[in-house]
């Protein structure tokens, strides 16, 4: 039996080493499930007046759909709304947003923006991202319909 030389035995070294290397790259993970698991966010929230402050309305409720929980809400009114909220639903996630208003008939506005949303706790805990919300504000008694559509990686 003839032993390897020194070259094979520096050449079996390397081919152990770039398989090692492979299998690594083929298990690590890419893109989305590398952040984690999308958590989907279709709710709707109805939100009643709690306080108003200036030209700032402080407003709480239910939310209803996947994250079903309370929900509550500081929403400053101007030429755009803009704000927080805070939901509360096996963990809490806590977002800021702004979105443009547009006048409807009879006290009725609707809104459309974006919020940038990262969680706090419980299943929320490494959630973080970008949602679509949407709502509408009822002028004369303040209530308010607040949507978040679509998912944050978790």
């Amino acid at each position: 039996m003839r032993l390897p030389g020194p070259l094979s035995l520096l050449q079996m070294g390397q081919r152990v080493l770039l398989g090692l290397l492979a299998a690594a790259f083929a298990c690590a993970p890419t893109g989305a499930s590398a952040a984690g698991p999308t958590i989907p966010l279709n709710d709707n929230a109805y939100l009643h007046l709690v306080k108003r402050i200036g030209a700032t309305l402080l407003e709480q409720g239910t939310a209803y759909g996947q994250a079903r929980g309370h929900f509550s809400c500081r929403l400053r009114l101007g030429r755009q709304l803009s704000g927080t909220f805070e939901l509360s639903s096996g963990g809490i996630l806590v977002g800021r947003f702004t979105a443009q208003r547009h006048r409807g008939k009879d006290g009725f506005e609707s809104f459309r923006g974006t919020a940038q949303v990262v969680g706090r706790s419980g299943r929320f805990r490494a959630a973080r991202g970008t949602l679509p919300v949407y709502g509408t504000l009822d002028r004369r008694n303040r209530s308010v319909v607040f949507q978040l559509r679509g998912g944050i990686v978790g």
